[in-house]
C-alpha cells in the first residue's frame, strides 16, 4: 500500500519501479533510442534543444534524480527544485527516483517528464534535440507522466 495526496495506491510490489541505476553510456553513431531503466531514451528534433553531435561526442551519465537539483523547464522562466516540479506535475513519490535523469559532464541536462534544461551554457550548433524517455512496458506506472509507450509528446 502507498500512499499519496491522501489516497491510498494498492500496487503489487513488482508493479512498483526501482530506482534507476546508474549508468553511464555513450549514443551510437547511428543516433537510435538507448534502452535503459525499463524504457527507451531517444533524440527528438527541437530547435531549443542541445546540439545533437556535442551530445554524441560525450559519455551521459544517467540515474536517479535527486529532489534538491534544480532544473529550468522553460527558458525564460527560473530554475527550480525536481521536488517542488514533482509536487506541482503530481508525481508520487514512490515514483520520482524511478524517472532517469540524465547529466553531462556532471550537469542535470534532463529528467523525465519535465525535458531538458532550458538554462544557459548548453551547447546549439547544428541540429539541435531534446530526449524523450518512455517506458516499454503500457502498464508501467510512470506512464501516465511520460507519453506512454505508444506515444505522447513528454519529453525528458
Amino acid at each position: 500500500l502507498l500512499r499519496h495526496r491522501d489516497r491510498v495506491v494498492a500496487l503489487r510490489r513488482e508493479a512498483v519501479p526501482a530506482p534507476v541505476d546508474a549508468a553511464t553510456l555513450r549514443w551510437p553513431d547511428d543516433g537510435e533510442p538507448l534502452a535503459l531503466a525499463g524504457g527507451r531514451l531517444a533524440m527528438v528534433a527541437d530547435p531549443a534543444g542541445v546540439s545533437a553531435d556535442w551530445l554524441r561526442a560525450r559519455p551521459i551519465e544517467v540515474g536517479a534524480p535527486g529532489g534538491a537539483e534544480r532544473l529550468r523547464i522553460r527558458a525564460d522562466g527560473p530554475s527550480r527544485t525536481l521536488k517542488n516540479l514533482w509536487q506541482e506535475a503530481g508525481v508520487p513519490t514512490w515514483l520520482r527516483r524511478a524517472m532517469p535523469a540524465v547529466r553531462v559532464d556532471g550537469r542535470l541536462l534532463a529528467v523525465a517528464p519535465f525535458g531538458i534544461d532550458r538554462g544557459g551554457g548548453w551547447p546549439r550548433e547544428g541540429r539541435t534535440v531534446a530526449l524523450r524517455w518512455r517506458p516499454d512496458d503500457p502498464a508501467d506506472p510512470r506512464t501516465a507522466w511520460t507519453g506512454g509507450a505508444a506515444g505522447g509528446t513528454a519529453m525528458l
